[in-house]
């Protein structure tokens, strides 16, 4: 029997993939339902300092379960609930167990972009109590879609959590506006380096940004963080597209979304020796300490390091691994059961 989807999608912050997440999802798996409650003022990443904003997500997500329990029991047999993301801000941990309760043939999946086990988390505070309620949403999903072999290993070494259920899905979605972005090797770049991180301080350590600053600033090179100069996709595209290199600078980051936009931008990267990074990047990518940083960073300079070395790329652009394959599998299979 065929499935039926329901999505329930993130608080759209705008500059932040959640933004166009929905319509992706929605244009590649042609769900029945989308509990989309309509938000008359979304926020922009630059107005925050973490992965969304509180008040208005916490408004979304009460607005969600609402829609979701009006739904719930004229939903058809073999439907699938596909949550966009499985932590934040949360408030579902206290109605899972009620849709199961009245619907115990529904089938749980979603995509868990970060928990309480995550360096520097927003839930850090009180990540005793969180681990526990993200121990019991584990319990009652299906399947926890996940972007890379670290962040696997990471749940299961911190959750009790059986690895078959959790999916790797390679190949994250990209803002289709990506692919009018014409890049090649030949592509003129400004003599800049691009930080996609969000300023906060899981994703820029301030002693070691100070320092790729000093280097960069020795070799005659601006560094430009988008945070503080991209309010488009437009120009957050088009800053990667002329820039000499994409530096990654997460203390934790689960899957390196910028690495595959720099890919297919054309763009070189280098990122520390740590979190997902040596997982989704070629060694020539890597560094471990500031010299080798320069060393890399001159190497870009001039012009002897200039192929895009993401092991994404060809996960994403073949097909067979990427993350709409993966998920359109995933749950006929789970259908199947």
């Amino acid at each position: 029997m065929k499935s039926t989807l329901v999505i329930i999608p993130q608080y759209p912050v705008l500059m932040r993939y959640q933004e166009w997440w929905l319509h992706e999802l929605c244009n590649h798996l042609s769900p029945l339902h989308v509990i989309n409650p309509n938000v008359s003022s979304p926020q922009t990443h630059r107005e925050i300092k973490q992965f969304s904003i509180v008040t208005p997500a916490v408004e979304y997500e009460l607005r969600q379960i609402q829609h979701l329990h009006n739904l719930l029991e004229t939903l058809p047999e073999n439907t699938v609930l596909f949550f966009a993301d499985i932590s934040f801000p949360g408030l579902f941990v206290g109605y899972v167990p009620l849709i199961k309760k009245l619907r115990p043939d529904v089938k749980l999946v979603g995509f868990c972009h970060a928990t309480s086990a995550n360096y520097k988390d927003f839930w850090e505070p009180v990540r005793n109590v969180k681990h526990v309620l993200e121990q019991f949403v584990f319990d009652f999903f299906d399947v926890v879609f996940v972007s890379t072999e670290y962040h696997a290993n990471k749940l299961c070494k911190h959750f009790s959590i059986d690895k078959t259920k959790i999916i790797i899905t390679y190949g994250l979605p990209v803002h289709p506006l990506l692919f009018e972005f014409k890049t090649d090797n030949k592509t003129k770049k400004c003599k800049t380096v691009v930080i996609t991180s969000r300023i906060d301080p899981q994703k820029i350590d301030m002693v070691e940004y100070d320092e790729i600053t000093r280097i960069c600033q020795k070799h005659g090179v601006e560094v430009v963080i988008t945070q503080k100069v991209c309010s488009s996709w437009e120009s957050y595209y088009n800053t990667i597209a002329k820039s000499s290199l994409l530096i990654m600078t997460g203390l934790e980051d689960t899957f390196g979304y910028p690495c595959l936009e720099a890919t297919l931008l054309k763009t070189p990267i280098l990122a520390p020796r740590r979190c997902c990074y040596p997982e989704i990047l070629t060694d020539d990518c890597i560094f471990s300490t500031a010299s080798e940083f320069e060393e890399k960073l001159e190497a870009v300079l001039e012009g002897r390091l200039t192929q895009v070395m993401c092991r994404l790329k060809d996960m994403y652009i073949e097909g067979s691994k990427n993350f709409w394959n993966t998920v359109r599998e995933t749950i006929e299979k789970i259908c199947e059961r």
